[in-house]
């Protein structure tokens, strides 16, 4: 009778020691402390959905399609470009893409910092983007969006600042439309006439 009663108390020091019976034991007492609590009622859903929006601190993003409800277009201009810019259609090594770029910089009131501004036209192609970074020591000030689509047959604009050194320095800037890419590199310096 004895000997029955040890090999039971083995066998159950021999199930609590193994490592299956220590996952499970895991597992259960992870739901019993965080709360499992499936729901399938619909209107429980939509509720935590609800308030789940207040939550949300992405920007507000301009619907496109279906397919792009979540990507980030370019502001859209209305108005013929006013001043002097550069740029318009690329060179011809920079084409691929038939996405002109016209481009205009001026001073900021900050000392090193310049104001950019970049402009779209020629975009047929829902799938057209640009992206932008600066180089050799330049810095895009705050936390400006790099990478922008565009609206097709409408003309967009990005502004944003850059801080620059005392060297020369660059903006790159790709665009993209139909599958087909093309870059470009613009001195970041004051644009003036020359």
């Amino acid at each position: 009778m004895r000997r029955k009663q040890l090999l039971e108390v083995q066998n159950k020091v021999r199930i609590s020691r193994s490592p299956c019976f220590v996952f499970f034991t895991v597992i259960v007492l992870t739901l019993f402390f965080t709360g499992c609590s499936p729901s399938d009622n619909k209107a429980d859903i939509l509720v935590n959905e609800e308030s789940n929006k207040n939550l949300d601190v992405t920007p507000k993003l301009t619907k496109k399609n279906s397919v792009n409800k979540l990507l980030n277009y370019a502001p859209t201009v209305d108005e013929r470009r006013q001043g002097f810019w550069l740029g318009g259609s690329p060179p011809i090594n920079k084409r691929a893409s038939r996405i002109d770029t016209y481009y205009k910089m001026v001073a900021s009131d900050k000392p090193n910092h310049l104001l950019v501004k970049l402009q779209f036209e020629g975009v047929k192609s829902d799938d057209a983007y640009i992206t932008f970074k600066a180089l050799d020591g330049a810095e895009i000030v705050s936390t400006q969006q790099l990478k922008w689509f565009l609206i097709a047959d409408a003309v967009s604009e990005v502004s944003f600042e850059v801080k620059v050194p005392e060297t020369l320095s660059y903006l790159t800037l790709y665009t993209s439309q139909g599958g087909k890419g093309a870059s470009r590199a613009f001195i970041l310096e004051e644009t003036k006439h020359k």
